[in-house]
């Protein structure tokens, strides 16, 4: 950290008033390791002319290079219940999965998932999304290996390990088409799209 202490009596060259207390404040340096994994969420996403899709969304505390990134995630779908649990699992049950209750015994039942980078705006950015496809209610282990270098020119201290829930689509009921609903001849019927309803 840097701290900065300015004096009471400063005078500016032009005219203009007289500092007339001390002030002081304190700047954190960021280190060489200080590139860090903010937030890993999944999310449904609308896209025009589809019916949503799901995303896994990454953001870092600097900008990094897609293709880095891209490099640098791995994602597994885990499985719905538990493989070490006695009793069977109904198939309306979930295991609630986090980095505390994943073994080997896990991981070998869990499946790699296959992320799709979604188009950048730019190539160095903090923020980017992944598409992918997995059952809805599951848990997805992502891990982020710390092989990348930032535009600031700062890196991961450590690989991170990130446990997310796949979100359901949400319900949605919509006119199929826009423009004129009813035709004055034919059957008056009306188009509707209808998902999770």
């Amino acid at each position: 950290t840097v701290r900065l202490q300015i004096g009471d009596g400063v005078k500016s060259t032009l005219a203009a008033n007289v500092i007339g207390r001390k002030a002081q404040a304190t700047v954190s340096v960021p280190e060489l390791y200080s590139l860090s994994v903010s937030d890993v969420s999944a999310q449904v996403v609308d896209r025009a002319g589809s019916q949503g899709e799901r995303a896994l969304i990454l953001a870092l505390s600097d900008a990094v290079r897609d293709r880095d990134l891209t490099k640098a995630v791995k994602a597994w779908l885990l499985p719905q219940h538990d493989p070490r649990a006695a009793a069977a699992a109904s198939d309306d049950e979930f295991t609630a999965w986090d980095s505390g209750n994943i073994d080997q015994s896990v991981m070998q039942r869990a499946v790699p998932l296959s992320l799709t980078l979604n188009d950048a705006e730019q190539q160095y950015q903090p923020q980017f999304s992944f598409k992918f496809n997995a059952p809805a209610k599951r848990y997805l282990l992502v891990a982020i290996d710390a092989t990348m270098t930032s535009a600031g020119g700062y890196k991961m201290p450590e690989k991170v390990w990130r446990v997310v829930q796949v979100p359901d689509y949400p319900k949605l009921l919509q006119f199929a088409a826009q423009g004129a609903l009813l035709s004055v001849n034919g059957d008056k019927r009306i188009s509707v799209a209808a998902r999770n309803v």
